[in-house]
């Protein structure tokens, strides 16, 4: 199947539409107008050893959560971590695509999968500044704190999650998983009391605390690598040959 091909039956799943506007995500690396994807590797990000168990493994497109390109590349010339795995990519005949912020939008994504794992009796589409970006999720009984947070640590693997529990119970939480340092703000636009995210910076979570909004932060990796599984079972339903990185371990937690 033709590389572009491909890309636009993804897109019809995962349209532009749902995209951030700040974000870069799409085919980013398309070595030739004809390249051709036969052998399609799935993961979250597109690191250098992502690139060589690629090129290992004869693997002809790399179709990633979060694109390699985020900012305008002044030049190619290898001399920094992005460049560098971009030209590797040409040099190779890899081409490298990615559905970022419109994975986590779409009811085939990241936050949809999380909230329906969290079990909630009501889901509905989450927007922020004008943005899908996520989901809410309403119980129609309330459940604790302590319920909640140990629900998100065994749904996402995450071995220390961060947390701040100002209130007993939860009924309404935000998902936006990644990284969502405007939780509580959000959180309380929507009448929730509760947020949960990847990362959450430090004064983020203690003015959620004292606003009166719990905040689980699950870890950037293990809220998103579920991102994998996503791609995974859009990518099924073409006739083609797909893989998934069996490690990222650039980035570890210390437990």
């Amino acid at each position: 199947m033709l590389t572009t091909k491909l890309y636009e039956k993804i897109e019809e799943v995962l349209p532009k539409s749902l995209c951030c506007v700040w974000d870069n995500d799409g085919l980013s690396v398309l070595p030739d107008k004809l390249h051709e994807s036969k052998k399609v590797l799935i993961a979250l990000d597109i690191t250098m050893n992502v690139l060589k168990y690629a090129k290992e493994n004869g693997i002809d497109t790399i179709v990633a959560h979060h694109p390699l390109i985020f900012k305008p590349l002044s030049n190619l010339t290898g001399d920094d971590a992005v460049s560098e795995r971009a030209l590797f990519a040409i040099r190779e005949n890899i081409a490298l695509m990615s559905f970022h912020t419109r994975l986590d939008a779409s009811v085939h994504g990241i936050n949809m999968f999380t909230a329906k794992k969290l079990g909630f009796d009501t889901i509905e589409p989450f927007a922020f500044e004008g943005e899908n970006i996520g989901y809410t999720g309403t119980y129609n009984e309330a459940i604790t704190f302590e319920e909640l947070l140990s629900k998100v640590k065994k749904i996402t693997n995450c071995p220390c999650p961060t947390y701040s529990a100002p209130n007993k119970a939860v009924k309404k939480a935000v998902i936006v998983c990644g990284a969502f340092s405007e939780g509580a703000e959000g959180a309380k636009s929507v009448g929730a009391d509760t947020f949960i995210s990847g990362e959450i910076k430090h004064h983020a979570m203690i003015d959620a605390y004292d606003e009166g909004v719990g905040a689980i932060g699950a870890g950037h990796y293990y809220s998103e690598i579920i991102a994998v599984e996503c791609l995974s079972e859009i990518l099924k339903k073409f006739d083609i040959d797909i893989s998934v990185y069996p490690n990222e371990g650039e980035i570890n937690y210390a437990v």
